[in-house]
């Protein structure tokens, strides 16, 4: 069984490989599509072949090295400046378990840079929805196939299956609901195509019921109807709809869901008993205390990117489990300033989309900005209780803040 997972995943990053020898835009898409599916393939499989995850990130830095190797000379100097500052980081902790991390956080930055550079923004729409398309299709064959062999099941234990249930990071899911919510509003007529896709969507988001991704996909819904200016009768409309597709689920799965949801209820009453050493919140009541023992050097530069264990065992005396909340563990990877880094080139996007407030329904880019702000605002959100940059959710946030950022730079051109 594990190998027909292996074989699926080497024919789809055969194709992306060849893909990143070509100048379209096409390969970002694509890349973030093999990415995706390739992860929720290959972590199964990291139990039984191992270093088969290290292997994987390798290549995805290597494809989308062959992809910007007309960029290598055209590096802007804060990205080179923040790709020093992680080598150093590195360098000051070597470790061989913190160099798969440290290569994921180096795509993530190369990748951003390279869609701003070469992201063709009047194919925007169209590949998006249909990289949603292939995205949506893939997590229903992959649920199908973990719910019926078991194989790559993701439990909390055998009694509750909830929660990270078929996928440890479906909250990428929310994300892409958002884009096709802002596509589905911002069209004059109605596209059956992306109702199904958002249907089947928000179904597996139901169907899983994982509380962060729900509350995560909220926020970026309401961060789209405050961004945009004016079109209330348009919002209300697709909010409207939004809500008969919910009932539609409702109705289809309703028993399967108010499972979920008991499973959910018993579950926080059992873990009310462990909350001390188990809960996020927990993590930031003892960060105080982690600052206080940690030096100067440590933090502001981390302790790399080793393993997050240490800090919960230390502080909360609960084994076999890492830092979740994101901003925590980017102080103790990265330290303080390798967050500042990080967060300001966020907070100066935010800014910008701030300033460039579009009309509703105006252009193309509407869709373009609104969703920017929204995906934006949603991994700010999301990085207060878990690790949002630390999987291949990132990869797809950081393409479209990089979209954002070049629409926002373009106008303040006149263009």
């Amino acid at each position: 069984m594990i190998y027909i997972l292996l074989v699926i995943s080497v024919i789809i990053n055969t194709y992306a490989l060849f893909l990143s020898t070509k100048s379209s835009d096409k390969f970002i898409y694509y890349f973030m599509f093999s990415i995706v599916s390739t992860n929720l393939l290959i972590s199964p499989l990291s139990e039984d072949i191992n270093g088969i995850m290290f292997v994987f990130r390798l290549l995805f830095l290597l494809m989308l090295l062959v992809y910007s190797r007309n960029l290598l000379l055209k590096w802007h100097k804060y990205l080179l400046f923040l790709l020093f500052y992680f080598f150093l980081v590195l360098f000051l902790h070597m470790d061989a378990g913190a160099i798969g991390s440290f290569i994921h956080y180096i795509t993530m930055f190369l990748l951003a840079y390279a869609c701003y550079k070469k992201i063709d923004l009047s194919r925007v729409d169209a590949r998006v929805n249909t990289l949603f398309s292939y995205l949506v299709l893939f997590l229903v064959f992959y649920l199908t196939f973990t719910t019926t062999t078991g194989y790559g099941r993701v439990m909390y234990s055998e009694a509750y299956n909830v929660g990270a249930f078929g996928s440890q990071r479906i909250t990428l899911l929310s994300y892409f609901i958002v884009f096709g919510f802002i596509s589905m509003i911002n069209t004059k007529k109605i596209n059956a195509k992306n109702i199904l896709v958002l249907l089947i969507g928000l179904s597996i988001l139901f169907l899983i019921m994982k509380r962060s991704t729900l509350i995560i996909l909220f926020i970026g819904i309401i961060s789209f109807v405050i961004y945009n200016k004016g079109g209330y009768g348009h919002k209300i409309k697709g909010l409207g709809a939004l809500l008969v597709i919910v009932f539609c689920i409702i109705l289809v799965f309703g028993s399967e869901i108010q499972n979920r949801i008991q499973e959910r209820a018993d579950r926080y009453e059992v873990s009310l008993e462990m909350v001390e050493s188990e809960n996020r919140f927990m993590e930031y009541l003892v960060f105080p205390e982690y600052i206080s023992d940690s030096d100067i050097s440590t933090l502001v530069l981390g302790n790399g990117f080793i393993s997050t264990h240490s800090y919960r065992y230390d502080y909360l005396g609960f084994r076999d489990r890492s830092i979740h909340v994101g901003y925590i563990k980017l102080v103790y990877h990265v330290g303080i300033l390798g967050l500042v880094l990080i967060g300001f080139p966020i907070m100066v996007i935010v800014i910008r989309l701030l300033q460039n407030r579009p009309n509703f329904m105006i252009y193309n880019r509407n869709s373009i900005l609104s969703y920017g702000f929204a995906s934006t605002i949603m991994l700010i959100a999301n990085l207060f209780v878990d690790d949002a940059l630390a999987d291949y959710t990132a990869y797809a946030i950081v393409i479209f803040i990089a979209i954002s950022f070049k629409v926002t730079k373009m106008n303040r051109n006149g263009y």
